[in-house]
């Protein structure tokens, strides 16, 4: 069922609000969602998108946590034709950020799809801003940045979205400490045993400060941020002791 725009407004706010009081996310102002819709009207006036698994809620979501989080650098694995990077790249990349990003980036293996994000974001005004890339994600390493938001939205012909674990220790060191690593497509059924083992993950205390499966549309959105390093230090120290690391 489609939300009316008032109703996703408040839904995606309660949504972002309870993240910030589990101290997943953290506490800014939340987002105005009148300059959202003026975003959304230019990516929807400029996009060319065939399809697309990103609702109306997922798309505010998704703006909403880059707007809390004010990442310097975005990345997106799998971006496709630019879709799902557009509005975590819209805070802080649009045409009128809410603050100034640094970096963001969109890969993919699919040439032809890069090259229609390419198009997209070039026609929405934001070609300077976002760079689209056709990579294998797990070659992210070789360029030597640093993230703060990251988004696996991979699928790979073979092991689906089993290639998140290998992409997930490809990415891990090279996101900041209390950076977010957002993960699509955890509620889709036929994923669901894949990424089982993913959701496991993500409640390693020793590498994560906090994490929340978002099952708000049919595809969903695992939230996670990882851990600063005296978590870390504290877990390991913890573990030499012989004691446990609570998940």
């Amino acid at each position: 069922m489609r939300l009316p725009a008032a109703a996703a407004d408040e839904l995606a706010t309660r949504i972002l609000r309870g993240g910030i009081e589990q101290g997943l996310l953290p506490d800014q102002r939340l987002p105005d969602w009148d300059r959202y819709k003026i975003f959304r009207q230019r990516i929807r006036s400029s996009f060319i998108v065939p399809e697309t698994s990103v609702t109306p809620l997922m798309a505010r979501l998704l703006y909403g946590l880059a707007a809390l989080a004010r990442p310097e650098r975005v990345l997106c694995v799998g971006c496709y034709v630019g879709n799902a990077l557009a509005w975590m790249a819209g805070p802080g990349f649009g045409p009128d950020p809410v603050y100034r990003g640094a970096l963001a980036l969109g890969v993919d293996i699919d040439r032809a799809a890069v090259q229609a994000a390419t198009q997209n974001f070039a026609r929405a005004g934001m070609a300077n801003r976002v760079e689209c890339r056709c990579m294998d994600g797990l070659d992210i390493p070789r360029l030597d940045q640093r993230f703060d938001l990251v988004l696996l939205d991979a699928d790979d012909p073979d092991s689906r979205k089993a290639i998140y674990y290998p992409l997930l220790d490809a990415i891990y060191p090279l996101v900041e400490d209390d950076g977010l690593i957002l993960a699509h497509d955890i509620a889709v059924p036929r994923f669901r045993e894949q990424l089982g083992r993913y959701r496991e993950l993500m409640r390693d205390s020793a590498r994560f400060a906090g994490t929340a499966s978002l099952e708000i549309d049919d595809c969903g959105l695992e939230v996670s941020r990882k851990a600063g390093q005296h978590a870390v230090r504290a877990a390991e120290a913890r573990r030499a002791a012989g004691g446990q690391v609570r998940a």
